[in-house]
């Protein structure tokens, strides 16, 4: 009994150490390996079906997997660059609508003069030249960040374009050499480590399969609430903004009340109460079913129990925020691995 303990301790250690490497290595390495990185990704992807097309053809593979390849890439970025400007036509609609005539202009023009007439009731003068003055340097703010925003925005879009040139001319060459690229990297590499990193490499294929499917499955999910309720809210473009809203709530740190809560609070302001309430209502469904749902369904596709995995999630967005979530199915792939090594009549 001690002995097993000693192991899963060790084991434990040993998971956690290599958790933290890996994030160490992410927070340094990533950023100068990234294109290469995506590049080798889209090459694998590609690998099965460029020879599966391979066999019925006198086609070379490699000719396969390049074309592949840049179609799966035009694909990605394509579908990225396509969200980014809808959202972006979507927000410069407001900004124009955002003029005399608009409930919300005429808010701020009364809150700019300290006048709170249109909530029906009347404040002190002294407290509502406070409220103004808050307002004002809260607005202030907003549009100094807005601005600050825009100018980062405009000013990388030439390492954008860089990083797209290096991403495509790296994947031609892996593309077209991915057997003695991978030959290469491996042949770096002891017998040992090469067995072991084979082993957690095709676990980690098959669970990150499932895992980015199982996020697929949530994506779904919150799809069809947003556009349910945003179709009976008598949103405009809702099956657009129902998207957009999934999306966003794929991201731990953005989500779906990073857009429904400030909406909602926006129109309860402008007194369209029925729209604000809706969307909080939405808000609360939508969270309530995420909090119950994500660790039943991430847990079956790594095999684990809702409470591990919820535990597992937990602990990784706690510790590590955003990477330490993405590195939960990796860890506990590696985990599976050497406890299957280390007892293979206890592990299923």
């Amino acid at each position: 009994m001690l002995g097993k303990l000693k192991d899963y301790s060790i084991i434990a250690v040993g998971v956690i150490a290599a958790a933290a490497l890996a994030l160490i290595a992410l927070k340094y390495l990533l950023p100068v390996l990234l294109p290469f990185i995506i590049a080798w990704s889209i090459a694998a992807i590609t690998r099965a079906p460029a020879e599966r097309l391979a066999e019925k053809s006198r086609v070379p593979e490699r000719v396969f997997r390049l074309m592949l390849s840049l179609l799966l890439t035009a694909l990605i970025f394509g579908t990225l660059a396509l969200l980014i400007w809808q959202i972006t036509a979507a927000v410069w609609r407001f900004l124009s609508n955002f003029g005399e005539g608009n409930r919300l202009y005429d808010i701020v023009i009364s809150l700019s003069s300290s006048d709170f007439s249109f909530l029906g009731i009347s404040l002190p003068e002294e407290l509502a030249v406070k409220i103004n003055d808050s307002l004002g340097a809260l607005l202030s703010s907003a549009l100094t960040a807005l601005a600050d925003s825009v100018r980062e925005a405009a000013m990388g879009v030439p390492q954008i374009l860089f990083f797209l040139l290096v991403t495509v001319i790296s994947l031609i060459y892996i593309s077209l050499d991915f057997e003695r690229i991978n030959g290469f990297l491996s042949s770096l590499m002891p017998d040992r480590a090469r067995v072991w990193l084979g082993k957690i490499r095709d676990g980690a294929f098959t669970t990150v399969k499932k895992y980015i499917r199982s996020y697929v499955y949530l994506t779904a999910i919150t799809y069809a609430l947003m556009l349910m309720g945003f179709m009976l809210l008598g949103i405009k473009s809702a099956p657009l903004v129902a998207l957009v809203v999934a999306l966003l709530d794929i991201l731990p740190v953005i989500g779906v009340g990073t857009v429904l809560v400030p909406w909602s609070i926006l129109e309860l302001a402008t007194g369209n109460l029925f729209l604000g309430i809706g969307l909080l209502v939405l808000f609360v469904i939508n969270t309530v079913v995420r909090q119950f749902s994500e660790p039943k369904i991430v847990g079956k596709s790594l095999n684990l129990h809702p409470v591990a995995t919820l535990i597992m999630l937990y602990a990784g967005y706690s510790l590590f925020g955003f990477l330490g979530l993405l590195l939960v199915p990796l860890v506990s792939v590696a985990l599976a691995v050497i406890l299957k090594k280390n007892h293979p009549t206890q592990v299923a």
